[in-house]
């Protein structure tokens, strides 16, 4: 149930069937995606002419829209070109209000319309498999891989932890994300999503960005602010952010 005192975001799910092809997997993607809201849209891009009845019928089990694209030549690019204008449609639509993207893909192609939705403030994850490029996982505001279990991605974490030099956060910016988990924390008393913290910092700072810190999640960063404080931390997908008591 959700809260109504708190902004609940509406998640679009874009699959590329051209790249996620099996039932397993987007199963996997819509089951994660319900962590950063209410799933509003779920839509599989591809040409649906050369996929077996099987995959459209358990995808529409699931509540997926087929969305067919024929293709134009050699390559997928008309279906990748129909998933970006499935973006921009749901981006300027007023009556779905999307505020977080899920593109299950492995597509580097991709990294131009995650760079385009998160300068609109909106938070992009981005789901794909282990062959992914370092390219599109940086693109994303999250990255999640595709058959790795909550241990698996929370051992991956620690080892790459070790690697980039996390900078101090500056204290101008720090105080800037003060100001908006405040103000932010007037609506509800259970705390502020870390989506809705994270699209109001890049409304004020467009240029925003916590991996050029050294952070690899947004919550990361939310976790070293001495005014901060994330009740769970082992939770995945979004969290709340509540502001810290003085003692």
């Amino acid at each position: 149930m959700h809260n109504h005192n708190m902004k609940t975001n509406n998640v679009a799910v874009l699959i590329d069937i051209e790249n996620i092809n099996d039932v397993k997997w987007v199963r996997s993607v819509l089951k994660g995606s319900g962590q950063y809201g209410e799933v509003v849209v779920k839509r599989a891009v591809g040409n649906w002419t050369a996929k077996g009845e099987k995959l459209q019928n358990e995808l529409t089990a699931l509540g997926v829209a087929l969305v067919h694209q024929a293709s134009t030549g050699k390559g997928n690019n008309a279906s990748d070109t129909r998933l970006v204008i499935e973006a921009m449609d749901l981006l300027h639509d007023p009556t779905l209000s999307i505020n977080v993207f899920v593109l299950a893909t492995s597509d580097v192609d991709f990294v131009p319309l995650a760079t385009r939705l998160r300068s609109s403030g909106i938070y992009v994850v981005g789901y794909g498999h282990v062959k992914s490029s370092e390219l599109w996982k940086k693109s994303v505001d999250e990255f999640i891989q595709l058959g790795q279990t909550k241990h698996q991605n929370a051992d991956t974490e620690t080892k790459e932890s070790t690697g980039p030099v996390i900078n101090p956060v500056p204290k101008k910016l720090a105080k800037l994300i003060r100001k908006a988990l405040t103000e932010l924390a007037k609506e509800g008393p259970n705390g502020v999503l870390g989506t809705n913290l994270h699209a109001r910092i890049r409304e004020l700072v467009p240029s925003f960005n916590y991996k050029k810190l050294g952070f690899k999640s947004f919550k990361k960063l939310v976790l070293t602010l001495d005014f901060a404080e994330v009740p769970d931390t082992h939770t995945t997908g979004d969290f709340r952010v509540t502001v810290r008591k003085a003692k």
